[in-house]
């Protein structure tokens, strides 16, 4: 058996990711590191006739880059990446629009 292929980060994620590094005003920041923790769920464009279920539990550790010693910063870096899959019970097989949204496809789950 082949081990499983990691999967990439859903584009929100990534764009949180790019806005959190690039837009934020060095500000206080007591914590030197914190956890942002996505949750993925089945969805369709078009159709809400079934339960949305949760498929995928993403979490980046970040990190603060540029603290200095009064406890500013605003660069952040990625410092590891978790991704958990879910398998659905009620939609078994991702609708086409749910595959490109969370970049999820049926063989990973």
């Amino acid at each position: 058996m082949s081990a499983p292929r990691r999967s990439r980060p859903p584009q929100h994620i990534c764009n949180l990711r790019a806005a959190l590094i690039t837009g934020l005003v060095k500000s206080k920041q007591p914590f030197d590191a914190f956890l942002i923790l996505g949750v993925e769920g089945t969805c369709d464009r078009t159709s809400f006739d079934f339960p949305i279920e949760i498929i995928e539990f993403p979490v980046c550790l970040m990190a603060w880059q540029d603290k200095d010693r009064v406890m500013r910063a605003n660069e952040v870096a990625v410092v590891a990446e978790f991704h958990s899959l879910v398998r659905p019970t009620w939609r078994l097989i991702p609708s086409e629009f749910c595959k490109e949204l969370t970049g999820t496809v049926q063989i990973k789950l």
